[in-house]
């Protein structure tokens, strides 16, 4: 009888193997494996890449992401890839930036993971939008607001900060708002100075008059103008019948939103005085990203992408505190559960 039992034994202990590698791959602190990241990312928005009929930019994009989407929109599976690259690309950016300032328990890749996750789980999500490219800015902008702590020299950091959340406004105009966040974290990392608050807001204007002059040039500055302004709105919300597939979106959001919220403690809880100011700067760019969402024209499902950054990387956080087995089974909950609502939306079920 020993005999039966033991292959048994060996037999389930390797199929738990299997199934735990899934996510323990990630675990790593190997930034080098993130390449698998990008087989995260095509999994997930893989629909699109398949897609018979082109994604479409909403018509009230304009500037730097209008000229994207020329460059782009041939042939029909190009801007689904590209998508699918440049949230690759924010997902390393994002582990590099958690891991370089310790905010994990432990080094991993889990941000950059459950970034990918957030940023895929609306079906709405996958297509091209200005709110992917403007994100990557943002990630770049955390990264050197973080720089500055404890630093006697941080101008540049500061400037830069500003300038590249400038940039992002020119993909995406509400993006301008997040200079608000960025100088909320900057007096709460360092004691109020007025002239580093002129660096950041000098830095996010730059980009602006470069906007104005290169339309002054051109004999176009108020149509330049018009289309940066023209993304900004206030409560301007397509009030409609919502179909079955985004009500589902909207719960899925909003539990993932009050899931970090309610997480606060438990994500400062033994963390030094610096991370727990970096952690609280992600809640301000969570809340901002909602206040983004409301300043902004046409307001629609693709709007919560506002929030990915700050989501995925807290509930990154989450995953990381969770023993093992328990982690691995949530998470293949959660992407099955999103393979089959894109199923079921792109098949016109829901």
């Amino acid at each position: 009888m020993d005999h039966n039992f033991v292959p048994c034994r060996q037999q389930y202990t390797f199929e738990q193997i299997k199934l735990n590698a899934v996510l323990n791959l990630f675990r790593s602190n190997q930034l080098i494996l993130g390449v698998f990241l990008l087989g995260y990312a095509l999994i997930l928005r893989f629909w699109l890449l398949f897609a018979a009929e082109p994604t479409k930019i909403d018509p009230d994009f304009h500037l730097l992401s209008n000229w994207l989407w020329n460059e782009l929109k041939e042939p029909i599976w190009l801007p689904a890839l590209a998508t699918s690259l440049i949230i690759w690309i924010q997902a390393l950016l994002i582990n590099s930036v958690v891991a370089r300032n310790r905010m994990a328990t432990e080094i991993n890749l889990f941000p950059g993971l459950f970034y990918i996750l957030v940023c895929s789980a609306l079906p709405v999500f996958q297509e091209f939008s200005p709110i992917h490219l403007a994100n990557t800015f943002l990630i770049i902008a955390l990264g050197q607001i973080y720089r500055i702590y404890k630093q006697n020299r941080c101008m540049d950091n500061l400037f830069n900060a500003g300038l590249v959340i400038g940039l992002a406004s020119l993909f995406y105009s509400p993006y301008i708002l997040f200079l608000l966040p960025i100088l909320f974290g900057l007096n709460s990392l360092r004691a109020f100075s007025l002239r580093e608050w002129m660096a950041v807001i000098i830095g996010g204007a730059i980009p602006l008059l470069w906007l104005l002059i290169f339309g002054f040039l051109n004999d176009n500055l108020a149509l330049r103008w018009d289309a940066w302004t023209s993304q900004l709105s206030f409560m301007d919300i397509q009030w409609r019948a919502l179909r079955q597939y985004e009500i589902i979106g909207l719960l899925i959001m909003a539990a993932l939103i009050v899931a970090v919220v309610l997480n606060y403690n438990a994500n400062i809880q033994k963390t030094i005085i610096e991370v727990r100011k970096k952690i609280d700067m992600l809640y301000w760019i969570l809340f901002f990203g909602l206040v983004v969402t409301i300043f902004s024209a046409s307001v629609g499902m693709v709007n919560l992408l506002t929030v990915a950054l700050p989501c995925g990387i807290l509930l990154s956080f989450m995953f990381t505190r969770m023993s093992r087995a328990n982690a691995e089974l949530v998470h293949l909950f959660l992407l099955i559960g999103v393979l089959v609502y894109h199923y079921l939306t792109f098949a016109g079920v829901l």
